[in-house]
């Protein structure tokens, strides 16, 4: 049951990684608006897209650089992304995190 958890989790947190540049890549006058909105709730400390989405690319060791026309989520390496190639890049991240402990834990067997 906590691998179907983890994997609604793990999805959760790409959609919001994905939405957060899809948010600043998109050019209509009302997704601005809700940019504006988005990056006012952050300014004050509410939950936010923005916030979420920079924080969840964090935990998958990637940076969102949010700049107005064209967003780029970049990696540990220094390769950047755009919003088109980001989402099997964090699905690899996510991939390799969860290797990485299924490696570290003590395995009981035979």
């Amino acid at each position: 049951m906590e691998r179907g958890l983890r994997a609604i989790e793990d999805e959760y947190k790409v959609i919001k990684v994905k939405s957060a540049l899809k948010l600043y890549t998109n050019r209509d006058s009302t997704m601005q608006i809700v940019c504006d909105f988005e990056e006012q709730a952050e300014r004050r400390g509410h939950h936010s897209l923005v916030r979420n989405g920079k924080k969840f690319a964090e935990e998958l060791g990637f940076k969102l650089k949010l700049n107005n026309p064209e967003p780029k989520c970049i990696n540990n390496q220094g390769e950047a992304f755009s919003d088109r190639q980001i989402k099997r890049q964090l699905k690899n991240a996510l991939e390799i995190q969860h290797w990485g402990v299924i490696k570290s834990e003590n395995w009981q067997g035979r």
